[in-house]
Parts: C-alpha cells; sequence; structure tokens
C-alpha cells in the first residue's frame, strides 16, 4: 500500500523536479490553496469532511516520511518539512477549523437551533483570503527557494 502511495505521489509530482523555479512556486500555491479552500467549503457537510481531510493528509505524509526517513534519514525529513510546514500546516488546520465551525453552524440549523451560516461563511472567507491565502504563498515561497538550499547543505 505504501508502495501504491508512493507511486501515486511520484506520478502527481515528479514532474515538478523538471519545472522551472517559480512553475514549481506556482504549482504548490495553487494545490494548497485549493485544497485549504475546499477543506474550509466541504465543512459545510457537517465538518466531517474537514476532519477526514486532515486525517488522510496526515496518513500520506506521515507514509511517505516514513518511506523517505528510512532511506535518507530522519534529519532530512525535519529539514524537508519544518521550514515551510511550520507556515503551511497552521494554515490548513486554520482552513479545516473554519470548515469545522460551518459544520456545525449546519448541524445547528438541522437540530432547530438558530444560527448565522452565510455570516460564519463569509466570515471564513475573508479570513482565508486575509490571512491564509497570503501566508500559503509565503510557505509555497521557502518550500519552493529555501527549502531545497537547505536540502543541499546536508
Amino acid at each position: 500500500m505504501a508502495d501504491n502511495l508512493i507511486k501515486s505521489f511520484s506520478s502527481r509530482f515528479g514532474p515538478l523536479q523538471e519545472m522551472k523555479p517559480l512553475y514549481i512556486l506556482f504549482v504548490i500555491f495553487l494545490n494548497n490553496a485549493f485544497v485549504s479552500l475546499l477543506s474550509l467549503v466541504l465543512g459545510l457537510a457537517l465538518g466531517v469532511l474537514s476532519i477526514l481531510f486532515i486525517a488522510f493528509n496526515g496518513y500520506i505524509v506521515g507514509v511517505i516520511s516514513n518511506i523517505v526517513a528510512q532511506q535518507k534519514g530522519l534529519l532530512f525529513i525535519v529539514l524537508a518539512l519544518l521550514p515551510h510546514g511550520i507556515i503551511e500546516l497552521p494554515m490548513v488546520f486554520l482552513s479545516a477549523s473554519i470548515g469545522l465551525r460551518l459544520g456545525l453552524q449546519v448541524f445547528s440549523a438541522l437540530i432547530g437551533r438558530p444560527t448565522q451560516i452565510k455570516k460564519e461563511f463569509k466570515e471564513g472567507l475573508q479570513f482565508y483570503f486575509h490571512w491564509i491565502l497570503p501566508l500559503l504563498f509565503v510557505a509555497a515561497v521557502i518550500e519552493t527557494f529555501i527549502t531545497p538550499l537547505i536540502l543541499g547543505l546536508i
């Protein structure tokens, strides 16, 4: 199963290694921005999809990190993930958290409690565009330009 996951990951992101850095930056940023927005919006499905999204992505990162750590060591994994992950992961978690909050609003509406789904959704999107999106861009810059430099030192 892990081998299939690695093959799938490699086929999806392997071609990035042959591309120019600005294109890589663009692809990484758009992928993270889309996935984070999707997690936020899918929270309207009672928050279940936001939780599954976080769990699934955590599983993928864990499996791939374990395999790579066996080949290149734990230090490599830390240096590969920490520089951009310290910004990217909180933004992804915040997107999912907004999705969970929206899911709670939907659940409350379903059981007859007063809600403000529209207001919560609007505020969630404002937070996404004001904070999450710009910080995901910063994380993508770090992942594209700084992480390879750090990894080149080991």
